[in-house]
């Protein structure tokens, strides 16, 4: 056991120059994650009493001043924001590791001056906190791909990342082949990832990995340095093995027991590549409903039910994807998560989130599935403190992107699940109120003829826009693609032949693609 662990931490500028502000830890660094989250958070507490703004020397972003906040040239460059790369590393007595790496100042609240007390409250963020904060712009249609040596570093590479961020390192490969990928404009690269993987099974998280370590994502590189990298793994849920044991004595075993998230139930809702949309044959727990469903009030007790909604641009698109889906929920979420929380009085960290370490205690033993980790290192406990939170004999893959996903009749109205509804059903057939045709001069002299059409306004929250199709000469003549495409409920066709018969359909079309639509 370490009788006190030591912390270094540097914060770099944009030009990489760095600052070491180790000696002014007051409080910390805490360290935690979660299996929901995919990576570590940070807190640490820093000194900032008057002698350091006397000297020039105040963290606080705002302080123009201060040589801190001045890059290598002395431009201004606050350094508890801006997205700063930020990296800590700790010894307990064997040499430096690396305990955190992330960026500082994602959101305002992440840095908190107190001047009453004299201190800094930092939270940076983990590694992937750029990838949650960048919004993708366009549609984009991948094709022919396979996943882990080709589209996760596409999505990333059309994100604008570069470096360490336009990668991610295969640990496992599913080996699955994409046939097509359509990505929504305005969803978060993050999403756009986790959505692609979701049929596998596998996870996309943080991972600490040493300089070396092949990417195996296709582009042939190595990561440059030791750090924390985007990682692709299984988490083997069937795992029995331990992958850590600890025999030292703990300072606790704490017990949470609520059942409020546990489901017993599951059935999955998914479309087909043609916009059909399916429901599952729901797979079930019945021992575990026999433990932890609602009582009927005969002495039995109910299942826990759980419907999943799969986005209209998932991957699952046929009944053998839709039922490895839902086995992998049901599996995740039949039991109570996390159920237990083991309390070490030292740092422990060995063990990485969806790990089964066995506790030896003088009693008996218990094997958990780490959900969560959270350690905490400072002067009053220069020792440190480890909680590991997890499922009883048990690996789990996720927990709360499952339950973001249910989809139940009470909850419909409650949860903003616009884009789930909107691929459940089509749009209406557009209702042509009026038409007419006229015709006009041009500038040039010439003559033309022109179509006003007015239809009835689309009120569906999922509605993009109208496409209108022309047809010169019969109906036989109409393109694939529309003449012209609004949002509006009206729209005019300039620049026709003066004579002859013109032909016109509508057809309204999604937001993002997702079923057969009306059409007239």
């Amino acid at each position: 056991m370490a009788t006190h662990v030591k912390v270094r931490c540097y914060i770099f500028h944009d030009d990489a120059t760095y600052e070491d502000l180790s000696a002014r830890i007051k409080n910390g660094p805490s360290r935690r994650g979660n299996i929901d989250l995919g990576d570590w958070e940070c807190d640490m507490v820093f000194d900032n009493v008057q002698r350091f703004i006397a000297g020039n020397l105040s963290l606080d972003p705002v302080d123009e001043l201060s040589t801190l906040n001045q890059d290598g040239s002395s431009a201004y460059d606050p350094l508890l924001s801006e997205n700063h790369e930020v990296k800590i590393w700790i010894d307990e007595g064997g040499g430096w590791v690396m305990f955190f790496q992330g960026y500082a100042g994602a959101d305002v609240e992440s840095t908190l001056i107190d001047t009453k007390r004299h201190t800094v409250t930092f939270s940076p963020n983990g590694v992937t906190g750029p990838i949650k904060q960048q919004d993708r712009m366009y549609n984009i249609t991948y094709k022919d791909r396979d996943l882990a040596t080709s589209l996760l570093r596409s999505i990333l590479l059309d994100s604008e990342f570069g470096g360490k961020l336009a990668h991610v390192v295969i640990t496992d490969d599913p080996t699955l082949q994409v046939d097509e990928y359509i990505t929504r404009e305005g969803e978060s690269t993050w999403n756009v990832l986790q959505t692609a993987i979701a049929k596998t099974g596998y996870i996309l998280a943080s991972r600490y990995h040493a300089s070396g370590t092949a990417y195996d994502d296709g582009s042939g590189e190595n990561t440059p340095e030791d750090g924390y990298y985007l990682t692709l793994y299984d988490p083997q849920r069937s795992k029995s093995t331990p992958d850590y044991t600890w025999s030292a004595e703990c300072k606790s075993r704490k017990l949470r027991y609520s059942i409020d998230d546990v489901r017993t139930w599951v059935q999955n809702v998914y479309q087909t590549s043609t916009g059909r949309q399916v429901k599952t044959y729901p797979v079930m727990d019945e021992t575990q409903r026999a433990k932890f469903g609602t009582p009927k009030g005969d002495g039995t007790k109910l299942h826990r039910k759980m419907r999943l909604v799969n986005p209209p641009n998932s991957l699952i698109k046929d009944k053998a994807s839709a039922e490895a889906y839902q086995a992998f929920a049901l599996h995740d979420l039949s039991s109570p998560t996390p159920d237990t929380a083991i309390e070490i009085d030292e740092v422990y960290t060995d063990p990485k989130l969806h790990d089964l370490v066995e506790f030896q205690f003088s009693d008996y033993t218990v094997k958990v599935g780490v959900t969560g980790i959270d350690i905490d290192i400072s002067p009053s406990i220069p020792w440190g403190h480890t909680t590991i939170r997890g499922v009883v004999n048990k690996v789990i893959g996720l927990r709360n992107r499952w339950l973001g996903q249910e989809m139940t009749e009470e909850e419909a109205a409650r949860r903003r699940l616009e884009w789930l509804q909107g691929g459940a059903s089509k749009l209406s057939t557009p209702d042509v109120l009026h038409h007419r045709r006229y015709t006009y001069q041009a500038s040039d002299g010439k003559t033309y003829s022109a179509l006003k059409i007015h239809w009835v306004k689309v009120q569906a929250y999922w509605f993009g826009y109208t496409g209108i199709f022309t047809s010169i000469g019969g109906s036989s003549q109409y393109g694939t693609e529309p003449t012209k495409t609004t949002r509006s409920s009206f729209a005019i066709i300039d620049g026709l032949p003066p004579g002859g018969k013109v032909c016109f359909k509508l057809k309204h079309f999604p937001a993002s693609a997702m079923s057969p639509q009306g059409r007239r």
